[in-house]
Order: C-alpha cells, then sequence, then structure tokens
C-alpha cells in the first residue's frame, strides 16, 4: 500500500470512532465499540490476516486498498464482539446493498438512530465511489458452516483468544 493510501486509511479509521460518539450508546457500549472498531481496522492491515482472511498470496496483499473485501467479514466480527451472554446484540442490523458496480456490499445499521456504520467504506471512497446506502436491505446475519472467511478473520485477528464467535450458522441445507 503507498504511503498516502496508509493516511488515508487511518484517517477513516478515526472518522469511524469519531462517528461512535455521536451515536446513542451507553458509555460501556461506546467504549466497546470503539476499541473494536481499532481492532478490527487494525487487523484489515496485517499481511497475515488478509492471507488467512481471503486465501491469497502475501505477495498479493500489497496490491490493492487495505479496506477491500473486507465488507462482510468486519461487519459479522462486530457484531460478534458486541454480543453478550451468547445472545447476538439487538442493537445493530446487518445490511447488504447489491449492485453493479460494487457486488454485494455489506454495512451496519445502528438501531436506536439509523446511523448507517460501515467499517469499510473506505474501500470505495479511496476511489471516489459513492456506496447507495438507501438501496440497503436488511438481510439474515449468519455464517457458513464450512470454510467461511468469517471464521478465518477471526482466527487470524486473534479475537478467537477472547471470546467465541457467537453468530448463528447455516449449513447448506438451509439455504
Amino acid at each position: 500500500m503507498i504511503e498516502d493510501k496508509r493516511a488515508y486509511f487511518e484517517e477513516c479509521t478515526r472518522s469511524l470512532l469519531k462517528q461512535l460518539d455521536n451515536m446513542k450508546m451507553d458509555k460501556m457500549s461506546r467504549l466497546r465499540a470503539k476499541s473494536f472498531t481499532r481492532a478490527i481496522r487494525d487487523a484489515m492491515t496485517l499481511r497475515y490476516v488478509q492471507v488467512k482472511t481471503f486465501k491469497i498470496p502475501p505477495r498479493q496483499c500489497s496490491l490493492c486498498y487495505d479496506a477491500v473485501g473486507f465488507c462482510r467479514v468486519s461487519s459479522l466480527t462486530f457484531l460478534s464482539l458486541m454480543s453478550t451472554h451468547g445472545e447476538l446484540t439487538q442493537d445493530w442490523d446487518l445490511y447488504v446493498v447489491s449492485n453493479e458496480q460494487l457486488g454485494d456490499h455489506h454495512f451496519l445499521k445502528h438501531k436506536q438512530d439509523n446511523t448507517i456504520f460501515d467499517l469499510s467504506f473506505d474501500q470505495f471512497t479511496v476511489d471516489d465511489i459513492i456506496v447507495p446506502y438507501d438501496a440497503g436491505v436488511r438481510t439474515f446475519v449468519s455464517m457458513l458452516k464450512f470454510k467461511d472467511p468469517v471464521q478465518d478473520f477471526y482466527k487470524a485477528a486473534g479475537f478467537n483468544k477472547f471470546k467465541p464467535l457467537e453468530l448463528p450458522t447455516l449449513s447448506f441445507n438451509d439455504r
């Protein structure tokens, strides 16, 4: 990644943290959300995490912007980390917007104030692409039972050392 994109990535991380300050959350939820956001964003930049999550050779890691491809895995990781006592958090919803230019793009919406929270928004803004969030639809929160990149990201980033992945799983028969 070239240096100006690294600085842009960090600027975007700071903007996400600032966005959390303006959301309707109790103090403890805000602190947890900020901590998890920082940890998820930091993990996106690690070559080891990129290799394990996307099953790519290390030499390919530096070819694109760090947030590219992390929309689903970062959103589901955030939901799992914000969940407590084995219960999926009720404060956030998972959305997906699908179109020709973007493909499927996942993001979160905070239920309390309907604020869109997109952990990988900058994969588009770095190239001046506008995500049509208004076209997004709420989607089922789940991960595939076998070979889901969310599990690979969660483990490679080290989150499994602190908390088990608390998301419902789908088997191929459920689809």
